[in-house]
């Protein structure tokens, strides 16, 4: 944060709210300056109301698994658990209900050679809902989930998927109807 606040990225208006921060002591003399940036409560950073009331609010998240179904997988993978789910269900459903907001999934769509983007999701994985992720972005494009009938949006997270894998992701959809 504090190289894009150096840089001028974060803009002149430009309010920062965080539960907490950890670095350098260069980047605590930074933040005794730094008047633009407060530090508060996770029952105020977290409150879904608050933050849905937030325009243009771009929850920017990372997941384990996606489906085709647009569910992200944070949790689980890989032999046991990852870590905890956080704040993330909270800021991925306010920015999906903001004005202009996004629920944003960024990932790679492969780990080595397996593919990150599988046909469904283990129940007990599924960590955010199919309507709580907006887009998916991989390495190889973005794909607007919103308001796309299944089919279409498995379409679409195919089309961000690791080449390789897109015709076992295809042949995996289509064998999840029978």
């Amino acid at each position: 944060m504090q190289v894009l606040d150096e840089a001028g990225a974060l803009g002149t208006d430009a309010k920062v709210v965080a539960t907490g921060a950890s670095g350098t002591a260069a980047f605590y003399r930074y933040l005794d300056h730094a008047t633009h940036i407060e530090l508060a409560g996770a029952h105020e950073t977290h409150d879904p109301g608050r933050l849905a009331e937030l325009p243009k609010l771009h929850a920017v998240n990372s997941a384990l698994e996606v489906d085709l179904f647009g569910q992200a997988n944070t949790e689980i993978g890989f032999g046991g658990r990852r870590g905890g789910i956080g704040g993330l269900p909270d800021f991925a459903n306010a920015a999906s209900k903001a004005d202009d907001g996004l629920s944003i999934i960024a990932m790679s769509a492969t780990a080595g050679a397996v593919s990150r983007i599988v046909p469904r999701l283990q129940p007990e994985a599924v960590s955010l809902s199919s309507g709580t992720v907006d887009v998916l972005v991989t390495e190889y494009g973005a794909a607007d989930l919103r308001g796309l009938s299944e089919e279409v949006r498995a379409q679409r997270i195919i089309q961000v998927s690791a080449p390789d894998h897109r015709q076992w992701l295809r042949d995996g959809f289509d064998h999840l109807d029978s």
